[in-house]
């Protein structure tokens, strides 16, 4: 089966209003009245893929569950979403493909509960709480490095999670899947997404649509390691052990990606420090044009013609990857997340020294 993705054409705005012009009014009506577009029949072939793929991974009544998305603001991400993307990619990974059919969501403050709710109450299926936490208090260890939780906690590499719970459906006749619903310390749920440590990990599908945010990074299935996450973190030579986060890239490695550490984004086009979106020393934000976002229903495609979705833009998500450009010479900028209502994503300041 060849590519399409190298035969498929990109057109922007631009020049579908050049096309239109050469149509009268008319053919205007004519094609407006006309459903059988390829945008339309490409948004409604992602949205029957999506539910096919929760129906398969073990979620009951995945057209309900797809609809309670939308309903609570929640959005999927992780492997799920590599998974959704790239399958011919995705089956050459090592077994289990993505854990024993985890499911990632990400929810805003708040809305944990109402989730949870939701999905106990979808039909053919029965939801049981295998554990729930709440973000523990941020420790300094020897190093002086904050951490927040156990290393082998969610908390550990990801500030921006506030409370999580970890919960096991069953549908008769099929295995059982494990979804861990994360609440987000903001009231977007993207801040936590935003805050991965790898480039790819910062994608996420939402009710409406699909979310990239590094799409100009994110080629050759190349993933760049976040300048927060030192080498010391990574392996413990005194200690003679592996950390979680060796273990967690050699996960992705194990999988194909090219894992990328340093403080060094390289293979990047030439571009105006701090101002362009593939730049690391740019401030990045959720409603800035260096985001992807391709709607899979038809209310969200109009409503992208007059501005960005709800899920990015309240609040909006800001941040800057960091480390170092290829452009900038010696130039450091520090990583960091937060959103217009002044919620940070990073660790918390007031530190516990261990």
């Amino acid at each position: 089966m060849p590519n399409t993705s190298e035969f498929v054409p990109s057109i922007t705005d631009t020049e579908y209003n050049a096309m239109l012009r050469n149509f009268d009014r008319k053919a205007l009506v004519n094609l407006a009245t006309d459903k059988a577009t390829m945008p339309y029949l490409a948004r409604a072939k992602l949205r029957d893929d999506l539910l096919l793929m929760l129906d398969d991974v073990g979620v009951p009544s995945a057209g309900d569950f797809y609809k309670a998305l939308g309903t609570h603001n929640a959005v999927l991400s992780g492997s799920f979403v590599a998974c959704y993307l790239d399958p011919d990619f995705s089956a050459t990974w090592p077994a289990p493909v993505f854990g024993p059919r985890d499911v990632d969501m990400y929810v805003g403050k708040g809305k944990l509960d109402d989730m949870l709710s939701a999905i106990s109450q979808l039909s053919g299926g029965t939801m049981q709480m295998v554990s729930r936490s709440e973000a523990p208090t941020p420790t300094l260890d020897k190093d002086g490095e904050v951490l927040i939780g156990p290393v082998h906690s969610r908390f550990y590499n990801n500030a921006a999670i506030g409370a999580m719970a970890r919960i096991r459906i069953r549908v008769p006749g099929k295995r059982s899947c494990y979804m861990d619903v994360m609440e987000s310390k903001s009231k977007s749920a993207l801040m936590p997404i935003v805050r991965f440590n790898l480039t790819h990990l910062r994608a996420a599908i939402s009710f409406e649509g699909i979310l990239d945010l590094h799409p100009e990074w994110n080629h050759d299935r190349k993933t760049y390691a976040s300048p927060r996450v030192k080498r010391s973190q990574a392996v413990d030579i005194d200690e003679d052990f592996v950390s979680p986060v060796e273990k967690f890239y050699s996960k992705y490695r194990n999988r194909g990606y090219e894992v990328v550490e340093g403080d060094l984004v390289d293979d990047t086009e030439p571009h105006v420090c701090r101002e362009s979106t593939c730049c690391p020393l740019t401030l990045r934000s959720t409603v800035d044009l260096g985001v992807r976002f391709t709607p899979i229903t038809e209310e969200a495609a109009i409503r992208l013609c007059h501005g960005p979705p709800q899920l990015l833009a309240d609040p909006i998500v800001y941040w800057t990857h960091g480390g170092k450009c290829m452009y900038s010479g010696d130039e450091t900028v520090d990583p960091v997340v937060y959103d217009s209502e002044g919620v940070s994503g990073d660790h918390m300041p007031a530190a516990v020294e261990t």
